[in-house]
């Protein structure tokens, strides 16, 4: 499943344990991207997601952080 809030922030991208790796979570965000009409999409990413969207081509864009005990990298893919 995949969540695009505020037309920019991918909210939510999760794939099932057992479809991870088969392309599905790249899928998703190519249908993410394609109906987007910004110019970048940001992420809250989990430390241990940040490998998985560094290659789906996001970059980071601050350091780690905690808020309310949760872990997450902001992280940006900008749209060509």
């Amino acid at each position: 499943m995949a969540h695009v809030r505020d037309g920019h922030h991918l909210a939510m991208l999760f794939v099932r344990p057992d479809a991870q790796r088969k392309g599905v979570g790249r899928s998703l965000l190519e249908l993410v991207l394609a109906e987007s009409t910004a110019g970048t999409i940001t992420v809250a990413s989990s430390p241990n997601s940040e490998g998985a969207y560094r290659r789906f081509g996001f970059e980071r864009i601050s350091d780690e952080k905690i808020d309310r005990g949760i872990r997450f990298i902001m992280m940006a893919l900008t749209l060509k």
